[in-house]
């Protein structure tokens, strides 16, 4: 995980940032809903 997402601490939030920051273009999820933390974010970065 590059160092820009790191979060001292708290890993869950740093995985939600790399997630949103790098994996964001082929995230995918099947059979299921995108977890709400990354469904709330996803709009906010949008605006």
């Amino acid at each position: 995980m590059p160092d820009e997402y790191k979060v001292e601490g708290d890993p869950i939030e740093a995985y939600r940032r790399f997630y949103l920051g790098d994996k964001a273009a082929f995230a995918k999820w099947t059979k299921r809903q995108p977890p709400a933390w990354y469904l709330s974010s996803a709009y906010t970065s949008a605006e």
